[in-house]
């Protein structure tokens, strides 16, 4: 069977909780997100949200209030909830990020209907085009103009693609790791694996793979 917790001092650096004062945390069920981007609805709504002060308060609230996560109601305070994924708690609404300091952090959303997931990787299936994108989920298509290190933009809860944006030279970034986790910016070029960036303090190099496109430099 599973293990229902997880030593705080062994959770993820990324989490934004305490690690003295209380051994064990909440771990997440399996889900579509690893354990450095994503962690439990009920952290989410305790630790990070203040809606609850106890885990059994987490509950009652996930029972009695409509929370959903990209747009599908949760009832788990273990559900796992990640990178770039919508929280609805009621009327208010959230989208979970990295920030600068490395750490998860909710941030208030104004548009929850849509949702950007990149596409970590490509393959046939069947004749057609699976694209594997960032959250764990995966579609097909026949379009071929979709590469690895693009950004989809789907409409929720269905995931329906509303638009598309390519990984390209004058593109806004948005890093999810590296040195400038969490900074955002316009690529000014685009070599290999090493693109350089351009942010309103300075211009860097890093890898491609921390590169996650955006429609504008605010997130």
């Amino acid at each position: 069977m599973p293990k229902q917790h997880l030593k705080r001092l062994a959770a993820p650096r990324t989490w934004p909780i305490k690690r003295k004062g209380i051994k064990y945390s909440v771990r997440p069920r399996p889900g579509a997100h690893p354990l450095e981007f994503g962690l439990p609805l009920g952290i989410a709504l305790r630790d990070m949200l203040g809606k609850a002060q106890t885990t059994t308060e987490v509950k009652n609230l996930l029972n009695f209030t409509e929370c959903k996560v990209d747009g599908k109601r949760r009832k788990d305070h273990r559900f796992i909830i990640g990178l770039m994924d919508v929280l609805q708690v009621g009327a208010d609404n959230y989208r979970m990020i990295i920030n600068t300091k490395s750490k998860l952090q909710l941030t208030e959303e104004k548009n929850p209907g849509q949702k950007p997931c990149a596409i970590k990787g490509k393959c046939i299936v069947k004749g057609k085009i699976q694209l594997n994108l960032h959250d764990g989920s995966n579609m097909l298509t026949d379009d071929k103009k979709y590469k690895v290190g693009d950004t989809l933009l789907l409409g929720l809860p269905k995931k329906e693609i509303k638009g598309h944006l390519p990984l390209k030279e004058g593109a806004f970034v948005y890093l999810t790791g590296g040195g400038h986790v969490g900074e955002t910016g316009i690529i000014e070029h685009l070599s290999g694996n090493v693109i350089v960036v351009k942010t309103k303090k300075a211009t860097f190099e890093t890898h491609k793979r921390y590169a996650f496109i955006i429609m504008s430099e605010e997130l």
